[in-house]
């Protein structure tokens, strides 16, 4: 059963057309500004943070979500909607301090305007399989112990040890929840944005303005509520 917070989160189909009308008008004025020279060179490559683009990623991050949660046994539905939910508001409090428009994984504007849920939905499930053969299935086991050996030893270890999990089905489980991980990350904060947070993280200018310290911290929580997901979603992979 949805809680109050989790139904504010995914009243979607009401807020996103409300959400892409205001777009609209946004980008009609956008034009004209674009025109002007900017001294600013992360505001060259980054439009500050809007509420509405927000709700139209929400929107566009469920789509993916619910992709994945279709596939779990209906026991754990319930639990990762509502992780999937708590994700969405940290994920959503970075856009926030960081002062940057949301990024869609996958999709543009055009697309969320204008095709059916259907075409959405076959979309999303695409770009999912595509990301599963190039990271993991279509990689040979000399590959993925290059790419992945680190951090699948760590995660085999502790089921090994702690839930007596066979080595096999360990790192196996271990594997897949790192691709996992991987492709949340991916449709949350896009490369260009993850890149963005990790530099702000670091950059001793930043810290010396804003609350570098607040930052670290809501990147750290985000990571940890990922992991926690992944390890659920990775099940079905």
């Amino acid at each position: 059963m949805y809680t109050n917070t989790l139904e504010e989160q995914y009243k979607l189909s009401a807020m996103s057309l409300e959400a892409l009308n205001r777009i609209r008008s946004k980008n009609q004025a956008k034009i004209q500004e674009e025109k002007q020279p900017k001294r600013d060179y992360a505001r060259l490559i980054f439009e500050e943070y809007e509420e509405d683009f927000f709700s139209l990623k929400l929107m566009c991050d469920s789509i993916f979500y619910n992709c994945l949660i279709k596939r779990l046994d209906e026991t754990y539905e319930s639990d990762i909607q509502k992780m999937f939910a708590e994700l969405a508001t940290t994920t959503r409090q970075i856009y926030e301090h960081i002062n940057i428009k949301p990024r869609l994984y996958g999709f543009n504007e055009s697309e969320v305007q204008n095709e059916s849920q259907e075409v959405l939905d076959n979309k999303a499930v695409h770009l999912i399989t595509e990301f599963l053969n190039h990271n993991y299935y279509s990689l040979t086991d000399k590959q993925l112990e290059t790419l992945y050996l680190k951090e699948v030893s760590t995660i085999a270890k502790e089921l090994i040890v702690v839930e007596n999990v066979e080595t096999n089905d360990a790192v196996n489980f271990a594997l897949k929840s790192i691709i996992v991980e991987s492709l949340i990350n991916r449709i949350n904060f896009p490369m260009v944005i993850k890149d963005r947070v990790n530099e702000l993280i670091t950059s001793d200018n930043y810290g010396m303005i804003f609350d570098q310290d607040e930052l670290i911290k809501l990147w750290d929580h985000f990571g940890k509520q990922v992991r926690n997901i992944s390890k659920i979603a990775a099940t079905v992979v």
